[in-house]
Formats: structure tokens, C-alpha cells, sequence
């Protein structure tokens, strides 16, 4: 397929609430690309779902979109099962993050960025070999940066400084533009600065540090 791009142009940033997840408890998920989860539904499209305890090792632990919500189930966006040897287990648990608890971060002035550093060299020089190091195990997690316009009528900006402060973990998710899918992780908004120049605009620059690596779902 020949190459194409894509314009940012409106594009969603979500940052959930802090309100519980609602537990839904499925009675069946199917092995397709994506996955379908039958449950007595009250998940609408746009909202996020963390899944664990279900049985299928493609989706324990990991986040996904909702996609194509009735009455009666819906889709893992960006989920595949279909050569899952795993079974719905007896305690499956999908917790669901309404995209109505959240806050919309979309009037952004600035482009988001991801950091991801390497592991850092611990030195471990002897008096035989004073260079030596060896690699940490430990990985730094994922950062994502972005920014705006400082407006304090604007609730979102007050979300956002309440959870530079709270440190509760929360939904991220970036809505790529025309359809391309949804980048999502959970994250905690570690830092919020500001931008203060001598003549210019007032703006901030929000820093989020990620539970777990973002993924691309779609």
C-alpha cells in the first residue's frame, strides 16, 4: 500500500477523572481481531477499558478503546485473539473509564512528546578495569509532554493542575484524526510548568509520566 499521511489537525487528548471505574463482568469474549466482549453494556465509544483476570494472556493487563458499543457488548479496539489459546477464566474483571469522567485537553498549542530514555550505565570500575560498567535494569518510563495557553475559566486547566497535585494514576488517551486509531497509556501528571516570556503569550507545559509504555491501538 503507497504511503500516505495524515494531518493532526483535530486531534483528542483525554486525561481521566478521578472517579472508581465502573467493573463490568463479561460472560464471553470471542477470539477475533478485535476481540468482542458480550456484557450487560453501559460502555459508549470513546471510553477506555482495563482488562485483567480474563483468561486471554493478549489482553490481561492492557488498555483499550471502546469500539462499536450496543446493548450487548463491544469491541477491544486494536485487540486480536484469534489465535489465543486462552478461555474466559472464572473472575474476569474489565474495568471501564467513561470518557465523560475525563477532561479534554484537544486546544493544545504546542506538539506532544514522547521521551523514552535508555537504561542507564551503573560504573562498576575495579582497579583492573576502571571503565567498566554494566547496563541498570531498571527501564525509565515514558514521558509525554504537552502544552497550551494558560486560560483559567477553562475547566480543563484546573483538572489539570488538580492532578499535577493529586498523583493519581490515571486514562490517557490521544484520538488520532481520521480514524487512525488511538494511542493510549496510563499515566500521572508529574509536572505542570509555565511559560512566561516578556511579551508574549502566558502558556504551560504539562509533563505525564506513564505506568506502562503508550501503545497504538486501532
Amino acid at each position: 500500500m503507497p504511503a500516505k499521511a495524515y494531518s493532526t489537525k483535530g486531534l483528542q487528548i483525554w486525561l481521566g477523572g478521578t472517579e472508581a471505574p465502573t467493573a463490568l463482568v463479561p460472560t464471553a469474549i470471542s477470539t477475533a481481531a478485535p476481540a468482542v466482549v458480550s456484557v450487560a453494556n453501559t460502555a459508549a465509544e470513546g471510553d477506555m477499558v482495563y482488562v485483567s483476570n480474563s483468561g486471554f494472556p493478549e489482553l490481561d493487563g492492557k488498555w483499550f478503546p471502546v469500539g462499536a458499543p450496543t446493548a450487548t457488548d463491544f469491541a477491544l479496539t486494536g485487540s486480536d485473539t484469534t489465535g489465543s489459546t486462552g478461555a474466559l477464566a472464572t473472575t474476569p474483571t474489565i474495568d471501564l473509564h467513561a470518557q465523560g469522567d475525563a477532561f479534554d485537553l484537544s486546544c493544545l498549542a504546542k506538539a506532544i512528546t514522547f521521551n523514552s530514555d535508555a537504561p542507564a550505565a551503573i560504573q562498576a570500575g575495579t582497579y583492573c578495569d576502571p571503565s567498566l560498567a554494566i547496563t541498570s535494569p531498571i527501564i525509565p518510563p515514558t514521558t509525554i509532554e504537552f502544552g497550551g495557553n494558560i486560560n483559567i475559566a477553562d475547566p480543563a486547566y484546573k483538572e489539570l493542575i488538580d492532578a499535577s497535585e493529586d498523583g493519581i494514576q490515571r486514562a490517557l488517551d490521544i484520538v488520532l484524526p481520521f480514524e487512525q486509531g488511538d494511542i493510549v497509556a496510563p499515566a500521572v501528571v508529574s509536572m505542570v510548568t509555565w511559560d512566561l516570556p516578556v511579551d508574549g503569550v502566558q502558556g504551560f507545559t504539562a509533563t505525564v509520566t506513564c505506568s506502562s509504555k503508550p501503545v497504538h491501538r486501532f
